[in-house]
């Protein structure tokens, strides 16, 4: 009895399989995507390689352009838990505004989709940013090792 009576109480107390891949899902490196219509500088593409963003286990997130960091890590923090799960970035600092960016994001198989908001802006609640909105969009695809 008492054998059986612990092990159910350690399968029922212990995540679900599939909520620790999708806690897990957004660490890694993403390399950002444009879409073929967009004419804006942003889709040319980079002489020093693509911009890329990491999201490691530690908390930290960092920006490369190609294979080259292009700033000190910063921290994040994300709850996937929500129908909209939440990021949120530490931005450098500026004067006008505060370090914070407030996000939505998804996870679709190997592509991640970030709706963020600007600094001081409440965070997303789509990710169809609204004229006027001030939300953007990003998309990007994992980069596999």
């Amino acid at each position: 009895m008492y054998p059986t009576l612990l092990i159910v109480t350690l399968t029922v107390g212990a995540p679900a399989p599939k909520d620790k891949e999708v806690a897990q899902a957004i660490y890694g490196l993403w390399e950002i995507e444009r879409p073929p219509d967009d004419a804006s500088d942003r889709a040319q593409p980079r002489p020093d390689g693509p911009l890329r963003y990491r999201f490691n286990r530690d908390g930290t997130w960092q920006v490369f352009k190609g294979h080259k960091e292009t700033v000190d890590r910063r921290w994040f923090q994300f709850d996937p838990k929500p129908d909209l799960p939440t990021l949120d970035f530490n931005t450098p600092p500026t004067p006008a505004a505060s370090p914070l960016v407030l996000a939505i994001y998804k996870i679709d198989g190997d592509r991640l989709t970030i709706c963020c908001a600007y600094p001081d802006d409440p965070r997303p609640t789509e990710f169809i940013p609204m004229p006027g909105s001030g939300n953007y969009v990003q998309r990007f695809r994992r980069v596999k090792d």
